[in-house]
């Protein structure tokens, strides 16, 4: 594994830099270089202070969800490794943290959804009704 991500990151590398004399691989080098444009701007790359902060707060997840967590972010094409197994220590590697934050509420589309834990129904641990 250590050895395909070595070459993953050698791979995305050459075709960043593009300095190909070829004018026909240079093009295929742009085809062929990653699209990040999912990438928010505004996202914030956490400090390591940030990221111990952000854990002892948040709340363990259950194996069973984490399992599927990450099979679903490794369906839609990002590589997340977990966090259970060994992985090289390589900048740009995905590691799926085994904890997460439950928010009370979240705003979406204009809208706000609470959860009220005195109604409801559970599923899988979960307690709780979606209501806005």
């Amino acid at each position: 594994m250590l050895h395909q991500t070595a070459c993953r990151g050698r791979l995305e590398a050459l075709l960043h830099d593009n300095n190909f004399e070829n004018a026909a691989a240079s093009q295929l080098a742009k085809i062929l270089e990653p699209d990040n444009s999912d990438r928010s701007s505004s996202t914030h790359i956490m400090s390591d202070v940030e990221i111990a902060n952000a854990h002892a707060s948040a709340t363990r997840l259950d194996q069973q969800h984490y399992d599927l967590l990450l099979e679903y972010l490794n369906a839609t094409g990002k590589q997340y490794h977990s966090a259970y197994k060994v992985v090289p220590q390589i900048l740009g590697t995905l590691i799926l943290p085994p904890v997460a934050h439950y928010p009370r509420q979240f705003n979406f589309d204009n809208h706000t959804y609470s959860v009220n834990e005195d109604k409801g129904c559970q599923y899988g641990g979960i307690k709780g009704h979606f209501y806005h």
